[in-house]
């Protein structure tokens, strides 16, 4: 009994570490930040704690189906990272292509995340996944994808109405640029509630364990 606690509490801590190297690395690769045409917050480093996490979601007692999306995501994220160092040159649909293949990793990871949190009973963090996944499916994936066969089969390019006002051209770009990140707020949420979630399951198994020695 002691020895499951103790396996329980490491794959717990490991959940935990992983959602913040996730947290971190994707909040470095979102936002940003240049100086004096230097990047002060490097794409590279963000993939690299993103892979960093996976890694240790792998570890945290993950298999199944959920093993296998996150090991696709490991991959993507590898993928992600020599296109850092190798920058893409191509046509649109090549770089079209690549953010299909990033939003599917996500959509995989909300996928691999709702699973993991299902199967450890945490109710609240299984919702934040679940809604996210809805979300990254048809605010990402599915508009990429339209846009990879509109570009592939070189239909009209998408243009802006130059005689729409000024001041609606500027609500509907707020409007839709707000659309874009909503879900990765929401994944950024899953990440921050599933690990508040390890960390309580951590102290829960310390507590037992501590309790069994104590008796």
């Amino acid at each position: 009994m002691q020895v499951a606690e103790e396996l329980e509490s490491m794959d717990a801590r490991k959940l935990a570490t992983a959602m913040a190297c996730c947290f971190w690395g994707t909040l470095l690769v979102v936002i940003d930040v240049t100086y004096n045409r230097f990047d002060v917050l490097p794409d590279l480093l963000g993939w690299l704690l993103v892979a960093t996490g996976l890694m240790l979601v792998l570890r945290s007692d993950a298999n199944g189906v959920a093993r296998g999306l996150l090991q696709f995501c490991l991959v993507v994220s590898v993928v992600a990272l020599l296109a850092e160092l190798l920058p893409v040159r191509g046509n649109g649909v090549v770089r079209w292509a690549l953010s299909l293949l990033y939003a599917s990793a996500a959509l995989a990871f909300c996928v691999a995340m709702r699973r993991r949190t299902g199967a450890a009973e945490w109710p609240s963090a299984r919702r934040l996944w679940e809604i996210a996944r809805g979300w990254v499916l048809w605010v990402w994936c599915v508009p990429l994808a339209l846009s990879i066969v509109v570009s592939a089969a070189r239909l009209r390019s998408f243009a802006v109405d130059s005689s729409v006002p000024g001041v609606a051209m500027v609500v509907v770009l707020v409007l839709l640029v707000l659309l874009l990140l909503a879900p990765m707020v929401l994944m950024l949420v899953g990440m921050s509630r599933t690990g508040r979630a390890a960390r309580e399951a951590e102290f829960r198994a310390r507590l037992r364990h501590a309790h069994d020695g104590g008796t």
